[in-house]
């Protein structure tokens, strides 16, 4: 399952815009197979950055990467019409930079178990373990 829908895209940026982007056969409806291939795009960008840390595809997907798989879906759509500075590269920019933050460890996915970390127990707590003391107060005594 995708990580962000067609349905995401048209409540995030509107059905026009999403309309100008996605009929490229300009007969005045998107094309589902133009929308699919961002959709697409955007899922195996995050999932190469994702994949050293996480189990791909995350599933069931926090709304977080949702939210970054819109974002990358929709710069994907303006691929030729994106401009430098404008607010689609800028969103495709900060989604990019979150998901380097994930891959190097330094920000967790809310609510996903990195791969291979086993899961806490409950009323867990830190516990030591380990050989006797060899030098303590009580055998260093009198010396």
């Amino acid at each position: 399952m995708p990580y962000a829908t067609e349905t995401h895209l048209r409540d995030r940026y509107g059905d026009t815009a999403l309309l100008q982007l996605a009929d490229r056969d300009r007969d005045g409806t998107a094309d589902p197979a133009v929308i699919a291939r961002a959709l697409a795009d955007a899922d195996a960008e995050i999932d190469g950055y994702l994949a050293g840390r996480y189990p791909v595809p995350v599933t069931p997907a926090p709304a977080r990467l949702t939210d970054l798989a819109g974002a990358i879906a929709w710069y994907k759509l303006h691929a030729q019409g994106a401009a430098k500075d404008g607010p689609e590269r800028m969103a495709y920019d900060d989604a990019v930079a979150y998901l380097v933050r994930v891959a190097k460890g330094e920000v967790s996915l809310p609510g996903v178990a990195a791969a291979g970390a086993p899961a806490a127990a409950a009323g867990s707590g830190a516990a030591r373990s380990g050989a006797a003391r060899v030098f303590s107060r009580d055998a260093l005594r009198g010396m």
